[in-house]
């Protein structure tokens, strides 16, 4: 009795591949068997599991597609549970021993709501691979679906479109390389207060000569905007400055160079006089 779908997933790369089909990209529904001492019948959870091999399509004239990877698997869990209105989805760095089967650093446990563990993702481990026959890298996802239909949202949340313009601030931040994209997002997302709108990562840059050995600068657009008025340049400066001064006190990081851009998506910006 099968204790995880993945074996038989990653059979069926190898028959692929061995077949001459080098892009895989399958999945798979189906009961996992759990023996527990002083019971006589097995725990029968019900998994969801995917392997992606290869790349989404064969290159064109004029298109190549790169070969699938870990954030390609890690898309596809995070498309699977906003499609179920999940919140707070969050992803932790996987222990290599307990995830022997998974390539260390390239794998992570899937946690959702108030940190409940619902799966796995990650890069499939050259020595696994091997086991099955497989000899081209793999990336899959195995998640509890019990415990994605328990968390589920059958309500459809409604946000009204925006009217008023919003004002975006590019910042830059010097940290550790211990220091996760994640780490960051939730810290400059929970110093933003309810006019912070959006966070979005545009570049992380390495250099030992002028971010420093072991460091990384992480450079993030936010999206300030108020549901109720047109916000001024002092609002958005006050706030944001509050926001910097609490992430790096939080991160231990350094600022680096942040260039405000008043880009104004709804209307033309005026600056009050």
């Amino acid at each position: 009795m099968r204790r995880s779908i993945l074996p038989g997933l990653l059979r069926s790369v190898a028959y692929n591949v061995d077949h001459g089909v080098v892009n895989v990209a399958l999945y798979e529904i189906g009961r996992v068997f759990y023996g527990s001492e002083g019971r006589s019948q097995p725990d029968e959870p019900t998994f969801v599991c995917g392997v992606m091999s290869g790349r989404r399509a064969d290159d064109a004239w004029n298109q190549k597609y790169p070969e699938f990877d870990f954030f390609d698997a890690k898309g596809a869990v995070e498309q699977l549970l906003s499609a179920l209105r999940i919140e707070r989805v969050r992803f932790k760095v996987a222990d290599p021993e307990r995830y022997t089967w998974l390539q260390p650093g390239r794998a992570a446990e899937v946690y959702a709501n108030k940190g409940e563990l619902v799966g796995w993702v990650g890069n499939v481990h050259p020595t696994s691979l091997h086991g099955f026959g497989v000899d081209v890298p793999v990336v899959a996802f195995e998640l509890s679906v019990e415990k994605l239909l328990g968390l589920a949202k059958r309500e459809l949340s409604y946000v009204e479109v925006p009217t008023l313009p919003g004002v975006s601030h590019d910042l830059a931040i010097v940290v550790d390389e211990s220091i996760t994209c994640e780490t960051l997002v939730q810290r400059i997302t929970s110093a933003g207060g309810k006019l912070l709108a959006s966070v979005r990562l545009f570049d992380v840059y390495r250099d030992p000569m002028r971010v420093g050995v072991g460091k990384k600068s992480m450079a993030f657009s936010l999206e300030y905007r108020a549901a109720d008025h047109t916000l001024t340049s002092e609002e958005v400066e006050k706030t944001h400055a509050k926001l910097v001064e609490k992430v790096l006190r939080a991160t231990g990081g350094e600022s680096g160079a942040s260039v405000p851009s008043w880009n104004i998506h709804t209307a033309q910006w005026q600056t009050p006089s």
